[in-house]
This record gives C-alpha cells, sequence and structure tokens, in this order.
C-alpha cells in the first residue's frame, strides 16, 4: 500500500515538474518576443535541444571528454 501511494506521489510530482518546465519555457519565449529579442530565445531553444540530443545519444557511453 505505501509502495503505490509513494509512487503515485512521484508521478504526480514528475508531471508537475514537467508542465513547470514547459511552462518556463513558454514564458521565456513570450517575454523575450516582448522585449524584442526573440532570437536570444531561439538560439538557447536550439542549444537546449542540442543539449538534450547528445545526452540521450551518448547515455550509454559516459561523458569522456577524449571521445
Amino acid at each position: 500500500m505505501i509502495g503505490w501511494l509513494v509512487w503515485k506521489a512521484m508521478y504526480v510530482v514528475a508531471v508537475l515538474g514537467a508542465a513547470l518546465v514547459t511552462l518556463t519555457f513558454i514564458l521565456f519565449v513570450w517575454f523575450m518576443f516582448d522585449v524584442g529579442f526573440a532570437w536570444v530565445a531561439v538560439v538557447v531553444i536550439g542549444l537546449v535541444s542540442l543539449l538534450l540530443f547528445f545526452a540521450v545519444k551518448n547515455r550509454g557511453k559516459g561523458f569522456d571528454i577524449r571521445r
């Protein structure tokens, strides 16, 4: 019973975290368009996308700088 409750609580916290990250990106882009620095938002989102892509791609290999 406790395990199920903890699992559901972790699921709810993960969903809330994903919603918070999504809302943060949306507000960031909106604010950057509002102040006239939309290109900064596009660059930052592009760099974060590249970071996530390569982090997932190299997930099993570790992060060896010599490669």
